[in-house]
């Protein structure tokens, strides 16, 4: 084929440039990676993945290689078992755990978990979106920084156009952002009642709002006029809303997901049968949604539970996920992969800004 005249000339001399620019940017992103990768090997303070932040005097922790990390465990789930290391207190109504997944006896991710006493604290939604072009991204970090809450963690999913708009219903401090209604919502994380009678945190699963034993009007027909009438009114009696799908898994053992092969890092909210709050975050990248409700089924039917979930709400996974605790006995960062399965921007001292995060705060 002959070239057209029409197809811009390329000098070698313009080709070698870049040939040369490109093997700089590679010599220097493997120089920099070899040096990190020495730091993790040398030092058994770091922890095993490296965008964890949880740095205690004295830990040891298993060191692992930079090719091993690289390397994302299957999907496959059986033989799954929790090694449990032990609440420990973090500030007023607050507990932190960090509980090793093994399967096969081989660890496979680890999951960092903050229990909430909602009589001691409450949570608050913070979104820099404000209307279509205006919109503040910042990284988890610069979000503590500018509330100050000891617990800060990645809300619901958001649109890439309009860039950062909550996908459902998101209420801070009264104020609605997002959609008023999607039929796909299945449940919503709620804070400061603005009536008697109604629980300070409270997770919501619509199929089980006003009836225990069966389904909502809402969750049989999935209609705006059936949402209307029956989740609305609870979701205008709280000023903290983030509404979101899917339920993970409900009060009666179903795991309300479709079985898939992708595997992300994953946040989760649940509510405990003690009425606490809990914020699950995996460090790694080994769980399916269907599958990590599966762990906390079987977590529920085992003798000594690790976390003893009555209900799970799924929030944002995958690169937005993040959990953050700033407090004077315990500073944790874990911040999700951008750029594909085992890539961490974090390991290249990069955080993913989000337009969105949920706060703990202590009540006054």
């Amino acid at each position: 084929m002959q070239p057209s005249r029409n197809m811009p000339r390329v000098s070698r001399r313009s080709c070698g440039g870049r040939h040369v620019l490109g093997l700089l940017i590679v010599t220097a992103t493997v120089v920099y990676l070899s040096c990190r990768a020495g730091a993790w090997l040398a030092n058994p303070k770091i922890p095993k993945f490296p965008h964890l932040g949880l740095l205690q005097p004295g830990q040891q922790v298993e060191r692992l290689s930079p090719a091993a990390y690289l390397r994302v465990p299957t999907p496959d789930y059986h033989d799954v078992t929790l090694v449990d290391a032990s609440w420990r207190a973090i500030g007023p109504g607050l507990a932190f755990n960090r509980v090793t997944v093994l399967r096969a006896g081989q660890e496979v991710d680890t999951i960092a978990v903050v229990r909430i006493a909602p009589a001691k604290n409450a949570l608050q939604p913070i979104t820099g979106y404000r209307a279509k072009g205006v919109c503040d991204m910042r990284t988890l970090a610069d979000w503590q920084k500018q509330t100050a809450a000891p617990v800060v963690f990645n809300s619901a999913q958001y649109m890439a156009e309009p860039r950062g708009r909550p996908c459902a219903l998101l209420k801070c401090d009264g104020i609605a952002y997002g959609p008023d209604f999607v039929a796909s919502i299945r449940g919503a994380l709620v804070s400061q009642p603005t009536r008697a009678g109604l629980p300070a945190v409270d997770l919501l699963d619509f199929d089980y709002t006003f009836d225990a034993q069966r389904a909502s009007r809402f969750s049989r027909s999935r209609t705006e006029a059936a949402y209307e009438a029956t989740i609305a009114p609870r979701l205008k009696a709280y000023r903290q809303v983030v509404a979101h799908w899917p339920i993970l898994l409900d009060q009666a053992g179903r795991i309300r997901v479709d079985q898939t092969e992708r595997q992300a890092r994953r946040t989760v909210v649940a509510k405990d049968h003690d009425g606490n709050l809990l914020v699950l975050a995996t460090e790694g990248e080994y769980f399916t949604l269907y599958n990590l409700g599966r762990l906390l089924k079987d977590d529920r039917g085992s003798p000594s539970p690790a976390f003893d979930i009555r209900t799970a709400m799924n929030l944002d996974g995958g690169p937005p996920s993040g959990l953050l605790v700033n407090t004077a006995s315990l500073q944790y960062a874990s911040s999700g992969p951008v750029g594909g399965s085992g890539t961490d921007l974090m390991v290249l001292g990069v955080q993913m800004a989000i337009p969105t995060v949920i706060c703990v705060q202590p009540n006054p």
